[in-house]
């Protein structure tokens, strides 16, 4: 959360190897399958935005398509490299990453996956709701899926918390609902705070060893 330009991605691959003995590659496959997941998820929540919000331009429904259409297809490559890997039994790092997205390939761990990301999408929604209402602004809940939506694509920039990016998408959703910018702005700030503050408290209380630099070492 706090690390430049997503190094937290990084650092999380090598504490998985340094303190757990988790493989890199196999790290890095949990994290990419996770990923894309997420972003299926995403797109099945955000689908309804065009049906229920019509007066929207067209641009989104077809951002939201095309993103959809992108997350399928990949996932399709995917889903076939891991079963042509995994039946080549290769060594490689390469094949050590797609084979360990096996999940992709297990129907029952898919379908819990994409449960608990479409619960967790449907917690983020209701946050959002949530904070919304705190702030005097009175929009429908399918309104709250495209502030959804177009925060989560400015967050693809690389920003430390999501600084700036997450701000950017808020507003580019709620001048195209008509809402004030100073309320907007309200609403950016507050979701912010509750979106990283919880996130950063429980992280200083767990890794406070790492910070402090006495992190034990593997057994």
């Amino acid at each position: 959360m706090i690390a430049p330009a997503r190094a937290g991605e990084l650092a999380r691959l090598w504490l998985l190897k340094q303190r757990d003995g988790v493989p890199i590659a196999d790290a890095a496959a949990a994290a990419v399958a996770h990923k894309l997941v997420d972003g299926l998820a995403m797109f099945v929540i955000v689908a309804p935005i065009p049906l229920c919000l019509p007066d929207l331009p067209a641009w989104v429904g077809r951002a939201i398509g095309i993103g959809a259409l992108i997350a399928i297809a990949v996932f399709g490559a995917l889903y076939v490299a891991v079963g042509r890997i995994r039946g080549e039994g290769r060594t490689s790092w390469l094949a050590r990453f797609i084979a360990g997205m096996h999940v992709l390939r297990s129907p029952r761990r898919l379908w819990l996956v994409l449960a608990a990301q479409l619960v967790a999408w449907a917690a983020d929604l209701g946050m959002i709701a949530c904070v919304l209402a705190a702030v005097g602004i009175d929009l429908p809940l399918p309104a709250g899926l495209l502030i959804l939506f177009m925060l989560n694509v400015t967050l693809v920039v690389p920003t430390p918390g999501h600084l700036g990016a997450l701000e950017v998408g808020v507003f580019a959703a709620t001048r195209l609902l008509g809402v004030p910018d100073e309320r907007a702005l309200a609403f950016a700030l507050l979701y912010h705070a509750c979106l990283i503050v919880p996130i950063l408290v429980a992280g200083l209380a767990l890794e406070l060893p790492l910070l402090l630099g006495r992190t034990p070492a593997p057994d």
